[in-house]
């Protein structure tokens, strides 16, 4: 069986910040440990109510996200009048579509921008030759 830890130089190091587990491998071995890493509360108003989240982010993040939504809340309700529970499922839905629309047009984009160096290298390959 192949060994792992040979794939990977002796002070090999990798920070997963976004899991709170920093891996990393030394003297032969893979490690991890717990970062210390302080939640921010933050009181949030969505659709009328406040909510509080802990999150890892800034709190100005988090308002502004939890803006993005009582916005997007408020223009379907103006649009719908759907309750509340409803309006949350919509909202929930035409957010994640957004999401995957962006995605995929981030795909399609790094795709394009791919092509284009490859158009741009064989380009300077036929001028000096």
């Amino acid at each position: 069986m192949r060994n792992p830890a040979r794939a990977f130089p002796p002070n090999f190091f990798c920070l997963l910040v976004g899991f709170r587990i920093m891996w990393y491998y030394k003297d032969g071995k893979f490690s991890f440990e717990d970062i210390d890493m302080q939640k921010i509360k933050t009181t949030v108003h969505i659709a009328g109510k406040d909510y509080a989240i802990s999150s890892y982010d800034s709190e100005a993040y988090v308002q502004s996200v939890a803006a993005w939504v009582d916005r997007r809340m408020h223009e379907l309700h103006q649009a719908t009048k759907l309750p509340g529970g409803q309006l949350a499922v919509l909202t929930a839905v035409n957010a994640t579509d957004d999401m995957m629309k962006s995605r995929e047009e981030n795909r399609r984009l790094k795709l394009e921008l791919e092509e284009a160096r490859k158009e741009i290298e064989r380009l300077k390959k036929n001028a000096k030759a």
